[in-house]
Order: C-alpha cells, then structure tokens, then sequence
C-alpha cells in the first residue's frame, strides 16, 4: 500500500496548534504513527498539522516517526519566538531565510560555532516558500520581514543570550527553540521547509517573560495565518 503524502506543519504548543486548526477549512482529525493532528485540503495536495513538542529532540523525533509513515513532501514550522533585533517588534512576522543553531559548540575541532560536523553552518530556507511569502506580501499588503533565525534549547532571556551570540551571528531577528531541528531533519529528507514565526517577546528586556505570556496567543494567531496563505499559494 502507497504511504500518503503530506507538507507537515509542525507546532511546538497546543496554543499555536489551535491557532492553525481553528481556521483550517474541511480539515479532519488524525493519528499518523502515533501522532495526533489535523489533515486539511491545499492546492499541492493535503497537510498534517501536528504538535511537535518543544526543542530539537522532540522536534526531530517526532519528524523521523512521521517520515517513516508517510511521504514527507515539505515541513513548515510556526508559531512564536522572540526578537533579539531591534528592528523586529512584538507581532511582527519573520519568515527565516536562514536558520541555525546557538548552542551548538564544536570550535575546539575547528569548526564555526553553531556548525555540526557533515552539516552547514546555516540551513537555507527553500526559495518556493520564500517566493511564496513573497508574493503574500505584494497581494495583501502584510509587513513580513524576512532574516535570519538562531535555535536551541533555551528559552531566550536578557540574562542568557549575550550579545558576544548575537553579533557571532551577524544580528539575526529572532530565536526560538525548534527551526533548527527542523531545517536539519528537511535537509536528511531532502525536502523544502519554511519557518514561520510572529514575535512574542523581546529577550533584550528583562520582563520578556510577561511580555511571552501576554502576546503568545495573538502572535500564534498571526504566524498561522502567514502560514495558511503561504500554503495556499504552494502550487
């Protein structure tokens, strides 16, 4: 029997799970190797939004079951993080055009810091899904903002974050917990993948906590929506 095919959509929290589902149109509920989630209609064929958990072991594990099960045509991942850039605010919306991971330190063999060995430093965002958000931008006049995404497992604050990472990666406009993960299980796949995030917090300030728990659910709502379009437009 032929395995379906599905573009994942990944959510680290059932609150950006909800924000997805709730709009989606003739989706129904669904479990995929022990998954739960939601299959709905695109034009390129049908998603799987799903929770992933947070961080990169969840993140990829999860993946890796979903990818024994079904054929895994693309991965899109959404919901929130937090600005670490000034010219990113709470509510706006980054698409990364490249993504990597803070916490990973293997200078000591001589490689970049961030880079594993056998991969690169940066994952680089597919071009379909860039165009695509692109294109969203032009037609409905949204203020996507498009840059670069650090990932790792920390909850980013003020106290943690230094400002020695952020200029090691060339400013980038927001960091989260999972797109790392993502983008390196997209690359073993040999598929396309997109992250989408809308900002919840700023970490540079040291309420940022607060400012996470009272922007969360409106930022899940605008990064699903960004996601929605962006699917619909994938042809």
């Amino acid at each position: 029997m032929d395995k379906p095919s599905y573009v994942l959509v990944i959510c680290a929290m059932k609150s950006e799970y909800e924000a997805l589902t709730n709009k989606v149109q003739q989706g129904r509920q669904a479990v995929i190797s022990g998954i739960e989630g939601t299959v709905f209609p695109i034009p390129s064929g049908e998603a799987f939004a799903f929770i992933g958990s947070i961080g990169k072991v969840a993140t990829g594990f999860t993946i890796g079951r979903l990818s024994e099960a079904c054929n895994v045509k693309a991965i899109i991942n959404t919901g929130v993080a937090g600005s670490i850039n000034p010219e990113v605010l709470p509510l706006d919306v980054v698409v990364a055009d490249r993504v990597a991971f803070h916490d990973v330190d293997l200078t000591a063999f001589g490689n970049p810091l961030g880079q594993m060995d056998g991969e690169p430093l940066w994952y680089q965002a597919s071009p379909i899904f860039l165009d695509a958000a692109h294109n969203i931008t032009l037609q409905r006049g949204l203020q996507i903002k498009f840059g670069s995404i650090i990932s790792g497992d920390v909850f980013a604050t003020a106290t943690n974050i230094s400002e020695k990472i952020i200029e090691e990666f060339d400013h980038p406009y927001a960091i989260d917990m999972e797109s790392g993960a993502v983008a390196m299980c997209a690359r073993k796949l040999n598929v396309p993948f997109a992250i989408i995030r809308s900002i919840s917090d700023d970490t540079r300030k040291g309420d940022n906590v607060t400012n996470y728990e009272e922007f969360l659910e409106l930022a899940a709502k605008h990064a699903s929506s960004v996601t929605l379009w962006m699917l619909n437009a994938l042809k």
